[in-house]
């Protein structure tokens, strides 16, 4: 598979930018995704919640 992507892509150019991409991510302290809080949570569940109303409407008329 990979030498057939070869023929279409420049595959090893692209490993060597993910390494890179990689090796800098390391070095700039390797960030983390930050967790939500309680209040995102809320805000979120909130939202799912019109959301869902708002697709059902159709239903309740």
């Amino acid at each position: 598979m990979k030498r057939m992507s070869e023929f279409y892509f420049d595959v090893g150019a692209w490993e060597q930018d993910v390494e890179h991409r990689d090796a800098e991510e390391k070095e700039a302290g390797g960030k983390k995704r930050k967790r939500p809080t309680k209040k995102d949570l809320d805000r979120f569940k909130e939202q799912k919640k019109l959301k869902k109303i708002a697709k059902t409407a159709w239903l309740r008329t």
